[in-house]
């Protein structure tokens, strides 16, 4: 009977697709008209008719002799339809809910109507197939889940107890069965799916199957067709094209390689001649370079070492001077105190005049060698251009050999904001450098004038230099110096004034000549020249800035002279500190012509006691700036922590290297250089007790 049913419905679905063929119009039939329930006895007339029927999608559990599969089921206000796939079409799949029209034959099987579908649409159109992709174990542990929804699953399909089995890892077993329809699928195509365990892809409808006695019934996947099955590539399906083009790289390569063979050989050889020919050239560049860096060494550590000497013959030069000060302090002194003596025989007085003057230029020379040694760190003022020659001339005749006819023009009396020690280290790098470049003799003249700054002005600076609200503008003192020498060309022109550059010998210079001078009148806010050609001499032309001083200004050391006019310099007691015996007996001498007691200490520390001792009657502290124990900066700060504002007058032998911390101490500070005469004693006295009386009427 079932075999002659399925004769029969096959039949019937012939019968009805060539009668739809043949028909212009399907009726559309309500689903109540053409289900028929019960056990198959009372079959209506329209079994084996081409119906069409429209209703929801529904899936289900539908009952079959003591069991239970999952269908696709029509619904619409009469009842559900069971729909079966026909011969040559394909159930649509649509998700529950979905309104499907089919068209089929009616057919009944085992007591139920079901419609075997041709055709059939969604909403109007054909349905889509949007499967859910779900991982294979999650649809074996929820599988009711899962019931009737169209599914994509993959995993290795194997053949175990006789079925299709989709399994998740390597063992087949507790897999999901595959339903192949042998009316939609190639036998041959499964079995080598099935003998090869393929890892696949499987789209298809998750179904529960025969539950009826003594079937176990279960889940199954049911794919559509061919095109639900997908198989996945192995490694070696993946790496097949690159290994075929592998083969074909490795055949060509052995087509080519004896041809280029004896290439290979030829530009081997030319690249190994190249390299060989490159190595020697960078072996050659590298020796010429290493011996300039040993050339530049031994040219740095000379320079060097020569200015550890300069700077060590400058110590040394500072420590003599100090030495030779207080011995000229002692010699001054007490020669001034002897011709203060009115009884002084006439010729006595005149040879005490020679040995003074002798004492003085003694003096000045200390004085240039301090400013040369750069020990004398004195804060820089404005210097006449006049008195600064005169007093640097007599060391630069010095500086020039008897067959350079040497000469000095000055021209102008104007002030430029340059002290002495500045002033002469500027001339006396300039004339050695001249005197340098002409060794046979020649003519060596320094010209000094003064001038408007403007367009025909001699100097030419940089443009907006003198507009440069940080320089004074108006009037501009020239200087320069013209020698005979050699002269330069335009490359060592340009780089005269570069540090460490020089012409010279390693014994004759360091190059810092011209550079300090090119510093030092920058830093006065003024402008260097050159002027120079091989074989025609050279000009070195500085351009200052005039500067004007106005005489009631609050600065002026004169106005405190003037104000301390009306005063008599008569003090009560001057507290004197000196370590050097001779020179304390001496300056003590000086100082009572001033006071009517001078109080005596060996050092800053002695020093220190009697102020404690006698502070009540000391006018004014005289102090030697380095002393042992306690130096003349920790007197003074002593004094002042005392709260007391008296004047402080330093004298030192080294330069005024200490100036910035004994003007820090406050009040009335006033520094002298050995040997200090009678006269700077007592014009500093004058100032010293003027600022007494301003303080104490305040």
């Amino acid at each position: 009977p079932v075999v002659g049913s399925i004769v029969l419905c096959v039949a019937a679905a012939a019968d009805a697709q060539q009668s739809t063929s043949g028909a212009a119009v399907v009726p559309l039939v309500p689903i109540a008209a053409a289900r028929v329930d019960g056990d198959g006895d009372g079959v209506p007339d329209r079994l084996g008719d081409t119906l069409r029927i429209r209703g929801r999608v529904t899936y289900g559990p539908y009952p079959a002799r003591g069991g239970s599969e999952t269908r696709m089921v029509l619904q619409d206000a009469g009842g559900g339809l069971r729909l079966l796939e026909g011969a040559d079409a394909r159930l649509p799949l649509a998700p529950e809910g979905a309104e499907v029209e089919a068209l089929g034959v009616l057919t009944q099987y085992n007591g139920q109507t079901q419609l075997l579908v041709n055709d059939a649409r969604v909403s109007g159109g054909r349905v889509p197939v949007a499967p859910l992709e779900v991982d294979l174990p999650d649809v074996l542990a929820r599988a009711e889940a899962f019931e009737g929804r169209l599914l994509r699953l993959s995993g290795r399909l194997a053949f175990v107890d006789g079925d299709a089995t989709l399994s998740a890892g390597e063992a087949a077993e507790g897999g999901l069965r595959v339903y192949f329809r042998e009316s939609v699928f190639d036998p041959d195509a499964v079995a080598r799916w099935l003998a090869d365990s393929r890892h696949v892809e499987v789209t298809g409808i998750l179904e529960q199957f025969d539950t009826r006695p003594p079937f176990d019934g279960g889940y199954r996947l049911t794919p559509r067709g061919p095109a639900d099955v997908r198989v996945l590539p192995t490694l070696s399906d993946r790496l097949a094209p690159f290994a075929a083009l592998l083969a074909l790289l490795v055949v060509s390569g052995l087509l080519v390689a004896y041809g280029r063979a004896q290439r290979r050989r030829a530009a081997r050889l030319a690249r190994l001649v190249e390299e060989v020919r490159e190595s020697r050239a960078a072996l050659e560049r590298e020796m010429a370079e290493r011996a300039q860096a040993e050339e530049r060494r031994r040219s740095a550590e000379a320079a060097l070492a020569h200015a550890q000497r300069l700077e060590t013959v400058g110590a040394l030069a500072g420590g003599v001077a100090h030495d030779f000060n207080n011995l000229l302090t002692v010699i001054l002194g007490n020669a001034e105190l002897i011709l203060a003596d009115r009884d002084l025989p006439a010729a006595s007085a005149e040879r005490l005049h020679e040995l003074t003057d002798a004492g003085l230029r003694a003096r000045d020379l200390v004085s240039h060698l301090l400013a040369f040694s750069r020990r004398d760190d004195q804060p820089e003022e404005i210097g006449a251009v006049d008195q600064l020659f005169a007093d640097a001339r007599r060391l630069l005749r010095r500086l020039v050999e008897e067959t350079v006819d040497f000469t000095i023009d000055c021209r102008t009396d104007a002030l430029v904001p340059l002290g002495s020690r500045s002033f002469t280290q500027i001339v006396v790098n300039l004339v050695v450098n001249a005197r340098d470049a002409m060794p046979d003799g020649g003519s060596l003249r320094i010209v000094a004038f003064e001038q408007s700054a403007g367009v025909d002005s001699a100097c030419n600076p940089p443009p907006g230099h003198w507009s440069d609200p940080a320089r004074p503008a108006g009037r501009v003192v020239v200087i320069e110096v013209h020698d005979t020498g050699r002269g330069m060309d335009e490359n060592t022109r340009r780089r005269a004034t570069e540090p460490f550059f020089t012409t010279k010998g390693p014994a004759h210079g360091t190059g810092m000549g011209l550079a300090t001078v090119h510093g030092l009148v920058q830093r006065a806010g003024g402008h260097l020249e050159i002027e120079s050609a091989p074989g025609e001499g050279t000009v070195v032309r500085l351009c200052l800035p005039a500067v004007e001083v106005s005489t009631a200004g609050d600065g002026d050391p004169g106005s405190a002279e003037t104000d301390a006019g009306g005063l008599t310099l008569r003090m009560r007691t001057i507290l004197l500190a000196e370590d050097q015996t001779l020179v304390r007996s001496v300056t003590a001498k000086m100082l009572a012509s001033f006071a009517d007691e001078v109080l005596e200490a060996r050092d800053g520390a002695e020093a220190l006691r009697l102020w404690r001792e006698h502070r009540d009657r000391i006018d004014v502290v005289v102090s030697d700036v380095l002393m042992p124990r306690a130096t003349g900066v920790d007197l003074g700060r002593g004094i002042r922590e005392t709260g007391s504002r008296v004047p402080l007058i330093f004298m030192s032998g080294y330069g005024h290297d200490r100036a910035p911390q004994l003007r820090g101490l406050g009040g009335f500070v006033e520094i002298l250089t050995k040997p200090a005469s009678l006269e700077t004693l007592r014009d500093a006295l004058e100032r010293a007790m003027a600022s007494r009386a301003s303080t104490q009427a305040d």
